[in-house]
């Protein structure tokens, strides 16, 4: 009841621009990309990632995680399911016409990834929220072509564009119920026009498996968390715990004990 938003702290510069390709020098095939699952539709380098945006009508700068599908040395397939923040944010600039700014951080504070893959409300940034969990604010830099931010301590972070007019093949990839739960589609592309790196860059990882799997902080503690601000919110009194079970991979099983009052 004491937590507060911290926003972020831009800063010159910082570790992740020891590196920056440009344009023509862009190649992701130069990182060791995996292949994770045998029948996926090909190499991701986003799956534990931050897709940052910014919402063109309101400036909300948005952290969401979604999977990143390389599809040649600077073109990548951005898969954000109906109804994510990013979705919406990207469809506002397809009405207008415009292709929509996005920046992708393959390697970050954990914390990050915490609030970027959770369901923090919407018009809060995920920056703002991680930083209030931490207790000070993260530094950023802002991107050379369209001024998004990115963390100054990342390992490798992408910038460019995901264009309306050019569809490639999406997919499949192995979710984390453990099955190919998603098909191939036809998706925009992110055309990648900055890549910027560490010496030596950590590139970090969320391999998605058969549940139980190790979901125990990432998803069960911080949603049964967010479920109970919620439901209290909505007036629901008397909430005695919260638990979202590994079983369900963190999601689908989710249990929720009440104080008995008749």
């Amino acid at each position: 009841k004491r937590y507060q938003l911290i926003p972020t702290e831009f800063v010159a510069d910082g570790p992740v621009r020891e590196n920056i390709d440009r344009d023509d020098d862009v190649d992701l095939y130069k990182f060791p990309v995996p292949f994770l699952h045998e029948l996926d539709g090909g190499r991701y380098i986003g799956t534990g990632d931050l897709v940052i945006m910014r919402d063109p009508e309101t400036d909300w700068v948005n952290v969401g995680t979604y999977r990143v599908m390389i599809h040649d040395r600077n073109t990548v397939g951005l898969w954000m399911s109906p109804g994510k923040h990013g979705r919406q944010i990207r469809e506002k600039y397809f009405r207008a016409g415009k292709p929509c700014p996005v920046v992708v951080c393959c390697g970050q504070d954990p914390l990050l990834f915490l609030s970027s893959s959770n369901e923090v409300s919407y018009g809060v940034s995920e920056f703002a929220h991680a930083g209030g969990h931490r207790g000070i604010p993260f530094e950023t830099l802002r991107s050379e072509i369209y001024g998004l931010p990115m963390p100054a301590q990342a390992e490798i972070v992408l910038e460019g564009e995901i264009v309306p007019d050019v569809m490639k093949p999406e997919g499949p990839f192995g979710e984390w119920t453990g099955y190919y739960a998603s098909s191939v589609r036809e998706d925009p592309v992110m055309r990648v026009r900055r890549v910027y790196y560490r010496t030596n860059p950590v590139h970090t990882m969320a391999r998605p498996g058969r549940p139980p799997s190790d979901y125990s902080l990432s998803k069960c503690v911080i949603k049964s968390a967010m479920i109970w601000d919620q439901v209290e919110k909505a007036g629901l009194s008397g909430v005695a715990g919260v638990w979202c079970h590994e079983a369900g991979g963190g999601r689908l099983f989710n249990i929720i004990a009440i104080k008995q009052a008749y």
